[in-house]
Protein backbone atom coordinates (compact mmCIF):
# COMPACT_ATOMS: atom_id res chain seq x y z
CA UNK A 1 0.00 0.00 0.00
CA UNK A 2 1.41 3.44 -0.89
CA UNK A 3 2.22 5.89 1.48
CA UNK A 4 0.91 9.15 1.44
CA UNK A 5 -2.59 10.71 1.14
CA UNK A 6 -4.67 10.03 -2.10
CA UNK A 7 -5.59 13.36 -4.27
CA UNK A 8 -8.08 12.83 -7.14
CA UNK A 9 -7.29 9.21 -7.58
CA UNK A 10 -3.35 10.06 -7.40
CA UNK A 11 -1.27 9.19 -4.49
CA UNK A 12 0.29 12.21 -2.88
CA UNK A 13 4.09 11.73 -1.32
CA UNK A 14 3.85 12.52 2.01
CA UNK A 15 6.13 15.10 3.13
CA UNK A 16 7.99 15.70 -0.01
CA UNK A 17 9.55 19.14 -0.91
CA UNK A 18 8.24 21.41 -3.13
CA UNK A 19 10.91 21.56 -6.42
CA UNK A 20 11.60 24.80 -8.07
CA UNK A 21 9.97 23.37 -10.98
CA UNK A 22 6.91 23.15 -8.88
CA UNK A 23 7.09 26.61 -7.40
CA UNK A 24 7.23 27.57 -11.26
CA UNK A 25 3.81 25.39 -12.42
CA UNK A 26 2.44 28.16 -8.96
CA UNK A 27 3.63 31.38 -10.24
CA UNK A 28 2.47 31.11 -13.45
CA UNK A 29 -0.60 29.35 -12.41
CA UNK A 30 -1.48 32.14 -10.26
CA UNK A 31 -0.79 34.27 -12.85
CA UNK A 32 -3.42 32.45 -14.84
CA UNK A 33 -6.06 33.83 -11.50
CA UNK A 34 -6.02 29.81 -11.15
CA UNK A 35 -7.14 28.82 -7.16
CA UNK A 36 -5.02 27.04 -5.25
CA UNK A 37 -7.04 24.06 -5.22
CA UNK A 38 -6.78 23.05 -8.51
CA UNK A 39 -2.79 23.97 -8.75
CA UNK A 40 -2.64 21.51 -5.69
CA UNK A 41 -3.92 19.27 -8.20
CA UNK A 42 -2.03 20.00 -10.55
CA UNK A 43 1.71 19.52 -8.72
CA UNK A 44 0.06 16.79 -6.21
CA UNK A 45 0.64 18.37 -3.31
CA UNK A 46 -2.20 19.62 -0.54
CA UNK A 47 -4.07 23.07 -0.77
CA UNK A 48 -2.48 23.80 2.65
CA UNK A 49 0.79 22.95 1.58
CA UNK A 50 0.63 25.36 -1.30
CA UNK A 51 -0.92 27.89 0.78
CA UNK A 52 1.95 27.96 2.94
CA UNK A 53 4.80 28.13 0.30
CA UNK A 54 3.10 31.12 -1.16
CA UNK A 55 2.63 33.09 2.29
CA UNK A 56 6.51 31.96 3.22
CA UNK A 57 7.65 32.63 -0.53
CA UNK A 58 5.86 35.75 -1.15
CA UNK A 59 7.92 38.82 -1.87
CA UNK A 60 6.75 42.83 -0.91
CA UNK A 61 6.78 45.16 -4.02
CA UNK A 62 6.29 48.76 -3.25
CA UNK A 63 5.38 49.83 -6.90
CA UNK A 64 2.54 51.73 -6.88
CA UNK A 65 -0.12 51.96 -10.00
CA UNK A 66 0.97 53.38 -13.44
CA UNK A 67 -0.07 56.87 -13.70
CA UNK A 68 -1.86 57.55 -10.29
CA UNK A 69 -0.19 59.06 -7.19
CA UNK A 70 1.10 56.33 -4.40
CA UNK A 71 -0.65 57.98 -1.45
CA UNK A 72 -1.57 54.43 0.65
CA UNK A 73 -3.15 56.33 3.63
CA UNK A 74 -6.74 54.46 4.81
CA UNK A 75 -8.37 58.08 5.02
CA UNK A 76 -7.24 59.22 1.57
CA UNK A 77 -10.83 59.00 0.20
CA UNK A 78 -12.02 61.29 3.11
CA UNK A 79 -8.94 63.87 3.93
CA UNK A 80 -9.48 67.65 3.65
CA UNK A 81 -6.09 68.68 4.91
CA UNK A 82 -4.03 71.13 2.86
CA UNK A 83 -0.84 72.33 2.47
CA UNK A 84 1.04 69.91 5.06
CA UNK A 85 4.46 70.61 3.03
CA UNK A 86 5.10 73.85 4.40
CA UNK A 87 7.74 74.43 0.88
CA UNK A 88 5.04 74.93 -1.35
CA UNK A 89 2.80 78.00 -0.26
CA UNK A 90 1.08 78.61 -2.76
CA UNK A 91 0.07 74.75 -3.05
CA UNK A 92 -3.86 74.61 -3.00
CA UNK A 93 -4.31 70.94 -3.45
CA UNK A 94 -5.74 68.23 -1.59
CA UNK A 95 -3.23 66.49 0.34
CA UNK A 96 -4.70 63.04 -0.27
CA UNK A 97 -3.82 64.25 -4.04
CA UNK A 98 0.09 64.14 -2.95
CA UNK A 99 2.61 61.75 -3.04
CA UNK A 100 4.28 63.30 -0.19
CA UNK A 101 1.83 62.91 2.58
CA UNK A 102 1.93 59.86 3.76
CA UNK A 103 6.02 60.81 4.82
CA UNK A 104 4.63 64.45 6.24
CA UNK A 105 1.09 63.68 7.86
CA UNK A 106 1.26 62.97 11.33
CA UNK A 107 -2.33 61.31 11.33
CA UNK A 108 -0.96 58.71 8.32
CA UNK A 109 -2.21 55.25 8.39
CA UNK A 110 -1.16 52.73 5.75
CA UNK A 111 -4.29 50.99 4.15
CA UNK A 112 -3.78 47.28 3.90
CA UNK A 113 -5.28 45.31 1.05
CA UNK A 114 -7.99 42.68 2.92
CA UNK A 115 -6.75 40.42 -0.67
CA UNK A 116 -3.21 39.72 0.76
CA UNK A 117 -5.20 38.35 3.91
CA UNK A 118 -6.97 35.64 1.59
CA UNK A 119 -6.46 32.91 -0.72
CA UNK A 120 -4.09 33.51 -2.57
CA UNK A 121 -2.17 35.94 -0.63
CA UNK A 122 -0.65 37.92 -3.57
CA UNK A 123 -1.11 39.97 -6.28
CA UNK A 124 -0.47 36.88 -8.64
CA UNK A 125 -3.03 37.44 -11.81
CA UNK A 126 -5.22 40.12 -9.55
CA UNK A 127 -6.77 41.80 -12.57
CA UNK A 128 -6.99 45.23 -11.04
CA UNK A 129 -3.28 45.12 -10.33
CA UNK A 130 -2.06 48.31 -12.25
CA UNK A 131 -5.05 50.01 -10.70
CA UNK A 132 -4.16 49.51 -6.90
CA UNK A 133 -1.77 52.21 -5.11
CA UNK A 134 -1.87 49.79 -2.16
CA UNK A 135 1.26 47.67 -1.40
CA UNK A 136 1.69 44.55 -2.75
CA UNK A 137 2.92 40.98 -2.31
CA UNK A 138 4.34 38.73 -5.55
CA UNK A 139 4.72 34.98 -5.92
CA UNK A 140 7.95 34.20 -8.01
CA UNK A 141 9.61 31.16 -8.11
CA UNK A 142 12.85 32.19 -8.29
CA UNK A 143 13.07 34.33 -4.88
CA UNK A 144 10.96 31.71 -3.28
CA UNK A 145 13.45 28.82 -4.02
CA UNK A 146 16.77 30.37 -2.95
CA UNK A 147 14.54 31.86 0.69
CA UNK A 148 13.45 27.66 0.68
CA UNK A 149 17.39 26.08 -0.17
CA UNK A 150 18.20 28.97 2.90
CA UNK A 151 16.29 27.32 5.00
CA UNK A 152 17.17 23.97 4.63
CA UNK A 153 20.93 25.09 4.62
CA UNK A 154 20.29 26.60 8.07
CA UNK A 155 18.18 23.39 9.55
CA UNK A 156 20.81 21.39 8.55
CA UNK A 157 23.51 23.17 10.34
CA UNK A 158 24.59 21.66 13.63
CA UNK A 159 25.26 22.91 16.71
CA UNK A 160 29.23 24.34 17.57
CA UNK A 161 30.71 22.24 19.94
CA UNK A 162 34.01 23.71 22.12
CA UNK A 163 37.29 22.68 21.13
CA UNK A 164 38.32 19.44 22.54
CA UNK A 165 34.16 18.30 23.23
CA UNK A 166 32.81 15.66 22.00
CA UNK A 167 28.88 15.18 20.89
CA UNK A 168 28.77 12.85 24.00
CA UNK A 169 28.43 14.98 27.39
CA UNK A 170 31.43 14.59 29.61
CA UNK A 171 32.68 16.57 33.00
CA UNK A 172 35.03 18.27 30.59
CA UNK A 173 31.74 19.47 28.11
CA UNK A 174 28.93 19.27 30.52
CA UNK A 175 25.25 19.68 29.04
CA UNK A 176 25.33 23.47 30.40
CA UNK A 177 28.19 24.60 28.98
Amino acid sequence: MPRGEKLKGKWMKKYSHITDTERVTIEHSLKGGMPLKRIAERIGKHHATVAREIRAGSVASGKGACGRITNRCAERRACQKIQLCMDKPDCTRRCAACRDCNALCPDFREETCAKLGAAPYVCNGYRDERECVLRKRHYIHSPAHKHYRGLLVKSREGTTLRAGCSRRRTAACPASA
